[in-house]
């Protein structure tokens, strides 16, 4: 019983090692039980290795010669040279004899086999990853320089070691996105770190900057530096516990919102990118001053990002304010929103206010509301939108809009953007400045508010100047339109007011109008007062408006109306429809047809290639004929 450290081991034997070279010899009555660590081993051995040659006849093994107990986290490298019984670890393993999570070098040992324990090659023993399970961090050490490589006792290492990084913010559960910084006191070291739980080498991901950690993660991290043993394994795991329904922001995955608490922490990431999964009513958010609108025209606080309501409503919309007002308060250029539906809205407020919102710079598509939307100041009051500056895309609104001031409008309060495919129905009253879609098509720093294939049959009361089925006070091109719906002047004050265009500026064509209309002076079929602009193949009808009179367009009778050659410049083809069956025999938009038959929609996931990311465009369902445009970068 001949071994590098212990001959015969009855006790314990842990955190030591050997790299004697062990002889044995045999003799007539005796059999040989030699071991780089242990001849023969009748206790425990653990966090142990041997590195010296072995030489015998029988039960040679490079760690122990015969084992009937246990061995555990222990490896040897020794060459092992026998007749029988021989191991790179252990020679003859006893059935007693239990080996765990040890190892032995096949190729410096000259041994492929071993009764118990697994054989490595050399380059694998050298590896930290070989020894998945060991404690590298208070008993072993890997270090290249020291001990040729292979693992040390950490007592034994007499060699320095780098810091332990650290991380910033440390480990623990967040409610939103984190960013990672690593750090370790050892200059001049390099992090090497992992994020899916695999053990850091000098061989994984170089630290260069934070790492972003949206989804709970486990970063794992060494810091290394020539001379110096690697340091210890450092661990930090994070829990992302997250604010919505799904998803991280991102126009790829954006954040998934199902209940009212989670569409009230929008406002918290103001330049992400959402999308609504359910129907949510604000009922919880009526108390008091009630909703409080989602972003501001204060620096920074507008939402810029992107808004899918996926086809969903949202209800009981409750808002008293004195700030601009919506469901959101002030979007952004370059922001979205898009097929979302507000239902049984009551807003109120002495700014700009509007269902969806007060302020809009950004893009609008296919989203509407139903309500009652009231100004009480000198603002832009709109069924949808207050004060429109970006672009309106197959939008209505279906109520009660008021205003005791200016700038009023069934969909629109005040527009120098555009307006396309959209329509108001209900009520619109105010005092100047009041149309059925919009009550002032504006025009500021040289852009001007533009309408195309709009309608309105709202019933439009103004109690001052500039009073329009579609429009009140009009500055900018109006194309392809009709309005349905009666326009009162109701004040012996009031002028200026027409079927579908009480004061205009701008050019008008192919556009129509049949309400009522009435007021003390300057009162018009189709026109209440045109400045010297083109009105061109325009028409009223003489028996609708109950006027023989406009300024600007032709005046046709009812008959005429509903005859297709009454317009005999217009788009039949893909712009007009005519029907007996729709609406009352008067011409309608083409698109009408596919509102009231909506195509097949279809989901759409955008991706980018390796390396590149999505800059425009957002996941979703969109109807046949959308037009989308997708950016990406590179580009």
């Amino acid at each position: 019983r001949v071994g590098g450290l212990v001959g015969n081991n009855y006790g314990s034997i842990a955190y030591s090692y050997a790299t004697c070279t062990v002889r044995g010899t045999e003799t007539d009555i005796y059999y040989t039980y030699v071991g780089g660590l242990v001849g023969s081993n009748i206790g425990s051995i653990s966090e142990s290795y041997a590195r010296g040659a072995v030489f015998g006849q029988e039960n040679i093994g490079g760690l122990v010669g015969y084992n009937s107990s246990s061995i555990t986290n222990s490896y040897a490298t020794g060459a092992v040279t026998g007749d029988s019984y021989i191991g790179g670890l252990v020679g003859f393993n006893h059935s007693e004899g239990n080996v765990t999570n040890s190892f032995w070098d096949k190729e410096t040992s000259q041994q492929n086999t071993s009764e118990g324990g697994t054989g490595k090659s050399t380059v694998e023993m050298k590896q930290q990853g070989t020894y998945s399970s060991w404690d590298f961090v208070n008993i072993w050490v890997f270090n290249l320089t020291n001990n040729e490589g292979y693992p040390s006792l950490r007592w034994s290492a007499a060699v320095l070691q780098a810091e332990i990084p650290t991380a910033n913010p440390g480990a623990g559960a967040y409610v939103s996105t984190q960013s990672v910084q690593l750090n370790t006191a050892t200059a001049g070291a390099t992090i090497y770190y992992t994020t899916d739980g695999s053990v850091p080498t000098a061989e994984s991901v170089p630290y260069t900057g934070a790492i972003t950690v949206a989804a709970d993660m486990t970063i794992k991290a060494i810091a290394v530096k020539a001379g110096l043993t690697n340091s210890p394994i450092a661990t930090f795991s994070y829990v992302i516990q997250s604010e919505f329904a799904g998803g991280d922001g991102s126009i790829e995955s954006p954040y998934l919102i199902a209940t009212a608490d989670q569409l009230n922490k929008v406002r918290n990431y103001l330049d992400k990118h959402f999308k609504l999964i359910a129907n949510i009513s604000l009922d919880s958010y009526k108390a008091g001053a009630g909703w409080i609108p989602i972003g501001s025209n204060d620096t920074n606080q507008a939402f810029a990002g992107s808004f899918d309501g996926d086809g969903h409503t949202i209800s009981n919309l409750v808002i008293n304010s004195t700030v601009a007002s919506g469901l959101f308060g002030y979007v952004k250029a370059g922001a979205e929103i898009r097929n979302l539906k507000l239902e049984n809205i009551d807003l109120t407020s002495s700014d700009e206010v509007g269902g969806l919102t007060g302020d809009n710079r950004g893009t609008i598509i296919n989203c509407s509301a139903k309500g009652t939307v009231r100004g009480t100041w000198d603002n832009c009051v709109g069924g949808l939108v207050g004060d429109n500056e970006g672009t309106i895309t197959s939008c209505y609104f279906d109520g009660t809009v008021t205003s005791t001031d200016d700038y009023v409008g069934g969909l629109v309060g005040r527009s120098i953007g555009s307006i396309t495919n959209s329509y108001a129905s209900g009520s619109v009253t105010g005092e100047d400045d009041v149309g059925g879609l919009v009550g002032y098509n504006h025009i500021y720093n040289g852009s001007k508010g533009e309408i195309i294939g709009c309608y309105a049959t709202c019933t439009v009361v103004g109690t001052w100047n500039s009073i329009g089925g579609l429009v009140g006070d009009n500055a900018g091109p109006i194309t392809n339109c009709y309005a349905n719906g009666t326009t009162t002047g109701n004040n012996l004050r009031c002028k200026f007011i027409g079927g579908l265009v009480g004061l205009n500026y701008s050019p008008i064509s192919n556009s129509y109008a049949i309400g009522a209309v009435s007021g003390p002076a300057e009162v018009g079929g189709l026109v209440g007062d045109n400045n010297s602009a083109a009105i061109t193949n325009c028409y009223w009808g003489i028996e609708e408006t109950g006027l023989a009179l406009s300024d600007g367009g032709t005046g046709k009778s009812t008959l005429e109306l509903k005859q297709q050659t009454t317009y005999a410049d217009w788009n039949f083809t893909t712009i007009w429809n005519i029907k007996d069956s729709v609406n009352n025999g008067y011409p309608y938009l083409r698109w009408q047809d596919v509102q009231d038959n909506p195509p097949q929609t279809y989901l759409l996931t955008i991706t980018a290639g390796t390396g590149g990311s999505i800059t425009t465009g957002i996941n979703g369902n969109y109807a046949a004929g959308t037009v989308i445009n997708i950016a990406a970068t590179p580009s």
